[in-house]
Order: structure tokens, then sequence, then C-alpha cells
């Protein structure tokens, strides 16, 4: 207050805290510290003072980028994202903090669900998830067919896998799942993917009632 700093607390803690209220109006905030890249002494601000941000229901894209965020504030922001009901934020970006693999499975675990809005998600930093973390990656990308777009330091052996899985979202997969998909989206999808064989043949064995069934109908 009063245009003085306290030093024992978080740089940006009073920014949270003051104008809680006038956060949740938000639609969007990025926050990302290019001064001081990688050199922190401690966060930037507190886990509870995101609380605010993790609850609104305005929010669509939030960047907490090289802010020292550590393992307690990932763990924080995917509990609290999960259970905003009415949440529509569809992006959020997470690089350059001081989190270990621990925060990433956190992350991966609530918000790339099957349910999950989420369509873009970045957390790169200096780390690359563990074993256990990256198969809990993929096995989360099964199922999920809204996530499009997804940045980490994956392990070599995940990364096509990875790949795959996003193509097939940016390429319709939702839509080729919903078994009463029309036939004009269905047509337009594999003529989108008719150049990478494994992308047409994926949606080919989603649906194959258009195939071998009464939906086909010749031209």
């Amino acid at each position: 207050k009063n245009g003085a700093h306290d030093n024992s607390s978080p740089l940006l803690e009073p920014l949270f805290l003051e104008t809680s209220s006038s956060l949740l109006l938000l639609e969007s905030l990025n926050l990302k510290c290019y001064a001081c890249h990688k050199r922190w002494t401690q966060s930037f601000v507190s886990p509870t003072a995101l609380i605010p941000l993790c609850q609104s229901t305005s929010l669509q894209t939030l960047t907490l980028s090289n802010l020292g965020l550590t393992d307690d504030h990932f763990m924080l922001l995917a509990d609290q994202i999960a259970q905003t009901k009415g949440s529509v934020l569809t992006e959020l970006v997470l690089n350059d903090n001081r989190n270990s693999d621990k925060g990433i499975y956190a992350i991966v675990n609530a918000l790339l669900s099957k349910d999950s809005i989420i369509e873009k998600l970045e957390m790169l930093n200096n780390r690359r998830p563990n074993k256990c973390t990256s198969e809990l990656l993929l096995d989360r990308l099964e199922t999920n067919y809204t996530i499009k777009h997804l940045k980490i330091n994956s392990q070599h052996q995940y990364r096509n896998r990875i790949e795959f899985y996003l193509l097939l979202n940016r390429m319709g997969r939702k839509t080729m799942s919903d078994p009463k998909v029309k036939q004009d989206d269905f047509l337009a999808i594999l003529e989108n993917s008719k150049d990478n064989p494994s992308l047409f043949m994926y949606f080919l064995r989603e649906n194959p009632s258009f195939i071998f069934g009464k939906n086909l109908k010749v031209r």
C-alpha cells in the first residue's frame, strides 16, 4: 500500500488480493515476467491468491508464465478449476515456472479428463514428465476429444502418439464420435484427412455405419 512493497510477501499478491472481485469479470489474463527469466527467489503470488481466478465463470484464457509457480500452485489450479461449475476456461498457459513433474501430473489428471473443455494447454520448462505422468497423459488424450494444442517437454518415445491424438482432435474427432453426425460433416472430415492414411482409417473405424450401414448415400 502507499506505493510500497513488502519484500516478505509475493510481488503480485496485492494485484490478486485487492482486485479479486474485478478479476472475476475478466475474460482473459496474461501475466508473464520478462525481466528475470528463471531467476526467482520466491513465487510472485501465493497459491491461495489464485483461487478467485480459478472460480471465475468468465475467464476464457489464463497465462501465468515465469512467475515462479510451484507444485502447490499447479495442484491448486488443477483442483479449483476442475471443481468450478460453469467454468469457460479453454486456454491455460503455465510456462517456465518452478514446478516439477508432480505439478504437471496434477494438471493432466484434473484438466484433461474426457469432459474437459480445455483446448490449449502449455507447461513448458526444463523438466520432462516421467514415465508415470507421460502414460497418464496418453491415457487422457485417448478419450479427450477437446484438447487441440498442447506444449510440454514430452519424452521422445511419446511424442508421435501425443501429436496424433492432437491432430485427431483438430481434424474433428469430437464430431466423428457423435452417433448422430450428419453425413455431410462425416464426408467433409474424411475428405480433409484423405492425405493421412492413419487419420483416414481412424475416422472410418470411428463411425463404420456410414460405410456399411444404411446411412451411406452413394452420389
